[in-house]
Order: C-alpha cells, then structure tokens, then sequence
C-alpha cells in the first residue's frame, strides 16, 4: 500500500482532511461546525485496485 493523504479544499485554500469525533452541528455561516477536536487523518491506497483505507491517530 501507498501512503497519502485526503485533501479538503475550502475556500481559504487546501487542507488534510480531519476526523472530528461526535455528531455534526450545523453552522450558518460554514455549513458544519465541528465539535471537540480534529484528528488530522492518514490514508494508504492499495496500488491494484484503488482501494482507500484511512485512520485518525490518536494524538
């Protein structure tokens, strides 16, 4: 497998994707608000099929 990663794009630019623990909560003026803390996340890639497997370590 590969590593890499998820990226999120935002209109203030490019982000690794984050896992946030909990339910999400609507937000006015970003659309979600996330609630407690992020947990950036690393993602492998399987090179013969395409398949993604990604974790949020515990930091």
């Amino acid at each position: 497998m590969k590593a890499g990663y998820l990226l999120d794009r935002g209109s203030h630019g490019r982000f690794v994707a984050a896992w946030p623990e909990g339910e999400p909560r609507r937000s006015f003026w970003s659309g979600l608000k996330p609630s407690g803390t992020l947990n950036e996340t690393r993602t492998w890639r399987r090179t013969d099929c395409g398949y993604l497997e990604s974790y949020a370590p515990v930091s």
